[in-house]
């Protein structure tokens, strides 16, 4: 009895460990990922406005795919850890997936007006949320059953399929004759920070600012939570499996998706983006105490269900922030807002992870 719980606690000693250097390399990884890719977005995200919005997509997969690639090669040659580095400052160089991300959402700014852009923007993010989740569910299977070869293979694949489409099949929305090219090569730079200090934008500016602010905090605890919750529901009393973390995290995410595309084309009938944005903060705040407090799997799956208009919140206020801009600066506000969606592997920082915090 004695050998047994000796062994118990050597097991639970050899987790805590493997998962505090787990926290700790992604935390380094994410930084060397991020910290290039603020300024590389700042650029690339202006230039949209002069350049079109595909060029920057085929630029950040092709970033990703090589990150992929560099990745594939370090398992196959038993790379030391520390030299993965390399793959994800590749990637971030590329702009990583925030510079994506910043082309799709000024890619539906272009084909939306006024009236359905909030719709247009919420159909993004679900689009977006459900690539995630069956991304989860299917990597957590590779991962268990076929270890961590396939699902980067799986990933290549993926990647090189989402360019070809992107290069030879997706329209471009913002074509050579809508663009304004101005002789002032650093102009663009300065229209991503100008809408929050500029004079021209003398009734608007505190609006952008207090925008911002939101979409800042809001972002800070939605990125920010997928590493405490994976060490969270990795330790006692949960105990999950990855594959249990898949088949979760895949039902979370097209609760969220399924719940916020159906609410948002009701609530769009009775309210205003402000209202909206605010039932989504209260929906999320709610949910995070739940789980706060979870003891058992049930109390973990209502977290989903209380907090499944959370993710409305983040679509609204970039609908409020586009709506108040020209055209012409769609790209230079998405590379603005970018800067602040790439907040997320820092608040690892802020929150502490570590599976005593955890």
């Amino acid at each position: 009895m004695v050998n047994s719980e000796n062994a118990s606690r050597e097991d639970f000693t050899r987790l805590t460990l493997v998962q505090e250097l787990a926290a700790g390399y992604n935390l380094v990884f994410n930084i060397a990922s991020s910290v290039p890719s603020i300024a590389v977005n700042i650029v690339f995200g202006s230039y949209t406005d002069r350049f079109g919005r595909k060029f920057l997509m085929i630029i950040a997969m092709t970033g990703t795919l090589l990150r992929v690639l560099i990745c594939v090669l370090g398992i196959y040659t038993t790379m030391d850890l520390g030299l993965f580095n390399i793959a994800f400052a590749v990637e971030g160089i590329s702009g990583q997936v925030f510079s994506w991300l910043l082309a799709s959402y000024a890619y539906v700014s272009d084909i939306t007006n006024r009236k359905n852009r909030a719709i247009g923007i919420v159909l993004n993010e679900v689009c977006i949320g459900l690539g995630v989740s069956l991304s989860t569910l299917i990597g957590g299977f590779l991962l268990q059953e076929y270890g961590f070869k396939s699902p980067l293979w799986v990933s290549a694949a993926l990647i090189v399929t989402a360019i070809v489409i992107t290069v030879f099949v997706l329209p471009e929305s913002y074509p050579k004759y809508k663009r304004i090219v101005s002789s002032d090569r650093c102009k663009n730079q300065r229209q991503a920070v100008e809408f929050y200090y500029a004079s021209w934008n003398d009734g608007l500016r505190l609006k952008y600012i207090l925008a911002l602010l939101i979409f800042f905090f809001t972002m800070l605890t939605v990125l920010g939570r997928s590493s405490i919750e994976l060490l969270y529901l990795l330790n006692a009393p949960f105990c999950w499996t990855p594959q249990k973390i898949g088949i979760f995290s895949t039902i979370k995410m097209a609760l969220f998706q399924v719940v916020g595309m159906f609410s948002i084309a009701i609530l769009k009938l009775f309210l205003e983006d402000t209202s909206i944005a605010i039932i989504g903060s209260i929906s999320l705040a709610v949910a995070y105490v739940i789980e706060g407090l979870s003891t058992n799997d049930i109390m973990i799956y209502v977290v989903s269900l209380v907090g499944s208009l959370g993710l409305l919140t983040i679509p609204m206020i970039r609908s409020i922030m586009s709506i108040m801009t020209t055209p012409d600066r769609q790209g230079a506000l998405a590379a603005s807002i970018s800067v602040l969606n790439q907040s997320a592997p820092f608040a690892k920082v802020i929150f502490n992870v570590s599976p005593e915090n955890g």
